[in-house]
């Protein structure tokens, strides 16, 4: 006679949670889901390097505009382009820190977080050069 009061409970056989053994099934099969910070990582990254490079185009036709224009400290156009800037400069550095998380997660496919770090890095060397472009100047 079986003493386990358990064993005429019809939900005991529902598994709930992910067993260890559907982790290493999913390994074995080469199915592995995309990583959700790397995705993250890829559409930050294109929108900063879009946002950077839409200020910076932006900044390129003032100037070609207006040649003889000289910009005051405090004008609003001025102030839109270094907010762009930091903007952009913030969202690459959040695409940077979702690639690395994307990159640590052991059972999820590489490739979003490893296009992610190359384009926010791309675009992260570009913001800086242009940083140090204007401080030269």
């Amino acid at each position: 006679m079986n003493d386990d009061p358990y064993d005429d409970n019809p939900y005991a056989a529902v598994d709930y949670g992910r067993s260890p053994r559907s982790t290493a099934r999913r390994r074995k099969s080469k199915t592995l889901p995309h990583s959700g910070p790397g995705i993250a990582s890829f559409i930050l990254s294109i929108v900063s390097a879009m946002m950077f490079f839409a200020v910076f185009a932006i900044a390129i036709v003032a100037a070609v505009v207006n040649p003889d224009e000289e910009l005051a400290e405090g004008d609003p156009r001025l102030l839109f382009l270094g907010l762009g800037v930091i903007g952009s400069g913030l969202l690459t550095l959040l695409a940077v820190i979702f690639g690395v998380i994307g990159l640590i997660q052991t059972d999820r496919k590489k490739i979003f977080p490893i296009i992610g770090l190359v384009i926010s890095s791309l675009t992260l060397i570009a913001i800086v050069g242009v940083m140090v472009l204007g401080m030269m100047a």
